[in-house]
């Protein structure tokens, strides 16, 4: 059985929770605790319960994943959208400019990821993602 209670540097959460523009107490608590939907007949109730150990682990890298994911899409959006600027400025150039990237190493085996390690692993993971749906 895992211990229920997990163990934050409470600094680094008030650091962390300020980069997020949230509050430090809701940071800790979404990490820390789940919620629990309970269907009765005729009514229903939701309990919030202790996280395990794994379970704060699974959402900690979960929180990083989305976190990751979102700045990786809109740094791509910053530089896509400053090819338009540029694109839009030139009478002559028609074509259109987008940065593409293809990832030909799947880096998420190693033990330590750099932020351009794991962005190349969201670009693979969307583009494996696309040709599966088309």
């Amino acid at each position: 059985q895992e211990s229920s209670s997990v163990e934050l540097d409470e600094e680094i959460l008030e650091k962390a929770a300020g980069l997020l523009g949230m509050d430090a107490d809701e940071l800790s608590s979404a990490l820390r605790r789940r919620k629990v939907r309970v269907l009765h007949p005729g009514r229903e109730s939701v309990h919030e319960v202790p996280r395990t150990t794994s379970q704060f682990r699974h959402a900690l890298h979960s929180l990083i994943k989305a976190l990751y994911k979102r700045l990786f899409e809109r740094l791509v959006d910053r530089i896509n959208g400053s090819f338009q600027e540029l694109s839009s400025q030139s009478e002559d150039d028609f074509h259109r400019r987008e940065i593409g990237i293809l990832d030909i190493y799947g880096f998420e085996r190693l033990q330590r990821n750099s932020f351009e390690q794991l962005c190349i692993n969201l670009a693979n993971e969307r583009l494996q993602q696309y040709f599966v749906e088309n």
